[in-house]
């Protein structure tokens, strides 16, 4: 009895690892944890999710952010970015991560202070890379350089909310 359970569990296991791994027709990105709030930044836009595009900045970030009083909510964010960007409202973003290098730990505590001193917060700033990435919308691309954080155990974009692309 006890190997059939273990065989149904190592079965489920196995199956839930090929439905999940992106297995299929079209090719694969591979993702690492710290390149996710980029790629996420951009399928945000794309499919017109502001919740999630403002999930992408440090928390602390995002708060400051929705207390401004010209700040747009979740729901508009998204359509003033395509808007100042000059894109289309259906316009999809796609993004490629053309560098990342590792944040020195000398840099990394300068990071750390600047967002204590912007947000007055003391989250400590685990892990920093600066990703360079190519966006592109409709038939424009630009390279933005973004740095990522990790900050208890989550990878978010540092700084502030952007609220346009210049393409």
């Amino acid at each position: 009895m006890k190997k059939i359970r273990l065989f149904v569990f190592l079965m489920i296991s196995v199956l839930s690892c090929v439905m999940f791994s992106g297995c299929g027709g079209s090719s694969s990105v591979l993702v690492t944890n710290h390149d996710r709030p980029v790629y996420n930044l951009c399928s945000s836009i794309s499919h017109k999710d502001g919740a999630t595009y403002l999930n992408c900045f440090m928390p602390a970030a995002r708060k400051a952010y929705l207390a401004s009083k010209d700040s747009a909510g979740p729901e508009e964010i998204v359509a003033g970015v395509l808007e100042k960007s000059g894109l289309e409202s259906d316009s999809e973003l796609r993004c490629e991560i053309i560098s990342r290098t590792e944040i020195s730990d000398s840099e990394k505590e300068k990071l750390q202070h600047q967002y204590k001193k912007n947000y007055s917060k003391n989250d400590t700033i685990e892990k920093a890379f600066l990703l360079s990435a190519a966006i592109a919308g409709g038939k424009r691309t630009i390279v933005k350089d973004l740095t990522v954080v990790l900050i208890d155990d989550s990878w978010y974009i540092y700084g502030d909310v952007i609220e346009s692309f210049k393409f």
